[in-house]
């Protein structure tokens, strides 16, 4: 089973540097991706730095799903990263933080509001078509938006 070290959208992580996540079957991943992860009793993002296959020896958590459809940091970024952290003696969570916007590393607010929206659309008997639907074209928006 594969494996992913992520930076978490957190102060913990300036102090901790990446947590180990396992991948799922069914989810295509790769370096540079924004995650949705479990973090102690929250859902945050993170940004996966690392792919590999090594075990942990203590439980690991799941990734829940990606964010967005293509990675927000590309290769030549990826590689950048930890010249800068070691260049200015910075933490990679700082560094991060750098090539990112703000509202792309608080997505979090945006899909815990997706879910809370879905789930009061289907107690108010919307069809589960039209959620998606309307999901899918508010989403579209706000990525415009950014």
């Amino acid at each position: 089973m594969p494996f992913a070290d992520i930076i978490i959208h957190h102060a913990f992580s300036s102090i901790s540097g990446p947590l180990t996540y396992s991948i799922p079957k069914n989810l295509k991943l790769e370096e540079g991706a924004l995650v949705f992860v479990p973090f102690r009793k929250q859902k945050k993002t993170g940004v996966v730095m690392k792919i590999h296959e090594k075990k942990s020896t203590f439980p690991i958590k799941e990734i829940e799903k990606t964010c967005l459809e293509m990675p927000v940091l590309l290769p030549w970024q990826m590689s950048l990263l930890p010249w800068i952290q070691q260049y200015y003696f910075s933490d990679l969570y700082r560094t991060l933080k750098l090539f990112l916007p703000e509202k792309i590393l608080k997505a979090e607010t945006a899909i815990f509001n997706e879910t809370l929206l879905r789930e009061k659309m289907k107690n108010d008997g919307v069809p589960q078509p039209l959620i998606d639907k309307f999901i899918a074209e508010e989403v579209k928006v706000a990525i415009q938006e950014l």
